[in-house]
């Protein structure tokens, strides 16, 4: 596996950036919520039918945690971004059993921005933008064969984003 160089750029991206245009209010969601999302996930990266990640409730973990086959998410992190990320990891672990890609690495960033914007209403351009302003190297989609990806979502998804997230260029 290789070295998981980018990892603290990730994280300080997403205290940047992603975490700060959350609400305040924003209610977690239920694990049965959580559990929907990622259906939807899988299904759209073309998961196989009774592939999809087990969620697990988090008692006894500090943080969220994808464990290749399983999330385990505690009250705290069951908010859309947090589970985008960990599925952005599942999905990588899903596609690159070889273990070739690191666990932040270019790919994850790419699929983690992918996820974003056709799950949970951010702006794909504003995300790429302060990416890159972080330090956050981001893999273009050729790169993340055999990823399902597509460059383009649908005018729906399009509108959702519009309504959806505030720009966070000037947040990093």
């Amino acid at each position: 596996m290789p070295r998981d160089t980018q990892r603290q750029r990730v994280y300080d991206w997403q205290s940047a950036c992603i975490y700060p245009q959350v609400p305040d209010e924003e209610q977690n969601m239920t694990l049965d919520e959580c559990r929907h999302l990622i259906g939807r996930i899988c299904h759209r990266y073309g998961y196989k039918p009774n592939h999809e990640p087990n969620v697990f409730d988090g008692r006894g973990c500090r943080s969220a945690l994808s464990h290749g086959g399983g999330v385990d998410l505690p009250r705290w992190s069951r908010k859309g971004w947090i589970v985008c990320h960990e599925m952005a990891h599942e999905i990588v672990s899903y596609y690159r059993q070889d273990w070739t890609w690191a666990a932040h690495g270019p790919q994850f960033a790419r699929i983690f921005i992918d996820i974003l914007v056709r799950f949970d209403g951010w702006t794909r351009g504003d995300l790429l933008a302060s990416a890159r302003t972080a330090g956050v190297k981001v893999a273009t989609y050729n790169q993340c064969l055999p990823v399902p990806l597509r460059k383009k979502p649908s005018l729906a998804r399009q509108e959702n984003a519009q309504i959806g997230r505030a720009s966070c260029r000037e947040r990093v």
